[in-house]
């Protein structure tokens, strides 16, 4: 289980083993199978199951997720949710698409489907924490390659409007064993 509180504090106040340095990062990329940098979106592209818990129990989704190369923009991944969300009297379908491009330094951009950024995502070394400001709300989001087929994402939000944490855990579907029943 991810420790939200953990994950919250700046990477300055962590202690200097919990910082990734490159003999740790190249350990992490051995023990978890992720491509060298660069490799993200191949990494990526496949479909994933996805099994998401928001504020405990309170909400959850279950569904699928797909990454795959925008035919308009070879090198940007789309990355697309769909699946069931049951959330207060809401019980139903629920998706969405972002965006993940190449940016700078060998990380990614994370974008909304309209093309305005989200976040950077560098999963270079397993491990990635992002931030996003929406209004006077902070989401802090923590990125986790727990192996070669499987991610989490915590996402803390705080501020006047929400107080919410979503915990998503990430599967990949073998290519051999396509997903049923969920479209």
């Amino acid at each position: 289980m991810i420790d939200p509180a953990a994950s919250a504090r700046p990477a300055a106040s962590r202690p200097a083993a919990a910082r990734p340095d490159a003999s740790r990062i190249a350990a992490a990329r051995a023990a978890t199978g992720l491509p060298a940098p660069g490799d993200l979106s191949r990494w990526l592209t496949g479909e994933w199951t996805i099994a998401r818990a928001i504020n405990g129990n309170a909400g959850r989704f279950e569904g699928r997720a797909r990454f795959t190369p925008d035919p308009r923009e070879p090198d940007v991944l789309l990355w697309h949710e769909r699946g069931r969300l049951r959330l207060g009297a809401h019980d139903g379908p629920a998706e969405r698409t972002l965006r993940i491009a190449p940016a700078a330094g060998g990380a990614w951009e994370v974008r909304f489907a309209d093309g305005r950024p989200f976040h950077r995502l560098d999963l270079r070394s397993g491990i990635c924490e992002a931030t996003h400001r929406c209004g006077a709300d902070f989401y802090h989001a923590r990125y986790a390659v727990e192996g070669g087929d499987r991610f989490t994402v915590t996402w803390r939000i705080t501020g006047p409007h929400k107080h919410d944490l979503i915990e998503s855990s990430y599967s990949r579907v073998p290519a051999d064993r396509p997903l049923l029943g969920v479209s």
